[in-house]
């Protein structure tokens, strides 16, 4: 790739902001732009960790199941956010199994590369931080909610961080731009399949959602207790 190109790319993302190119050498030259289509799979958890994905578009959804096949751990990546930071500095293998959700366009850069950039450079090191530090805040929020909650409301809470954290605007609704199984928020909302579909239902009942071609609508955000939507960056 080009150096030109590199740059552009780079530049979306906040971890490479200020750096000369010099400093960038190392990853103008380890830069791989891919596309994958839905349903295409990152890496499998257990995978040797040797890529670091820089998202530009579209949405990827992280798995993680038990010895029985049983779903353990659900969640999402938006554009224009690296991941996984799961085992960053430290571990070998994948946590979990990264899947496309939504068409994605990416990059990725080895992660010996990019682990050696930033031990090296402390602004990326400080950054790199304060993102593990977002995400263990986002996290602790929803432990909170699945811990004091009614199965019901559990639903409702997830729907909720789903809607701040990656949902699309459109004048007073907001779209969850993927398909959302049951499965899914169940995994999320640390419940049952049949829980998520009476919600669901009680909700299109209400006119509060709507779900087309798999993407839930939300017509009433204030549903979920959202004003002035709040952004989670991860």
């Amino acid at each position: 790739m080009d150096k030109e190109k590199a740059r552009q790319l780079l530049s979306k993302f906040f971890i490479f902001s200020d750096y000369s190119d010099e400093e960038l050498a190392s990853i103008y030259s380890s830069i791989y732009l891919r596309h994958y289509s839905k349903g295409q799979m990152l890496f499998i958890e257990g995978d040797p960790r040797d890529r670091i994905y820089f998202l530009l578009s579209g949405y990827v959804k992280y798995e993680r199941t038990n010895t029985k096949a049983t779903l353990m751990y659900t969640d999402y990546v938006k554009p224009y956010s690296l991941f996984p930071y799961g085992g960053m500095l430290s571990d070998i293998n994948y946590h979990y199994s990264a899947i496309v959700a939504a068409d994605v366009s990416l990059f990725y850069i080895p992660t010996s590369v990019f682990e050696t950039f930033v031990v090296g450079h402390s602004r990326a090191m400080v950054e790199l931080i304060h993102q593990l530090s977002r995400i263990l805040e986002l996290h602790e929020k929803r432990l909170q909610t699945i811990t004091v909650s009614s199965a019901s409301e559990r639903v409702i809470h997830a729907l909720r961080y789903l809607v701040i954290d990656l949902g699309k605007q459109d004048g007073c609704e907001i779209t969850l731009p993927f398909h959302l199984s049951t499965v899914d928020l169940a995994g999320l909302s640390g419940t049952t399949r049949e829980t998520v579909s009476h919600v669901l239902s009680r909700l299109r009942r209400d006119h509060a959602v709507t779900i087309q071609n798999q993407k839930i609508i939300i017509h009433n955000p204030h549903i979920f207790d959202i004003g002035e939507r709040e952004t989670v960056t991860i």
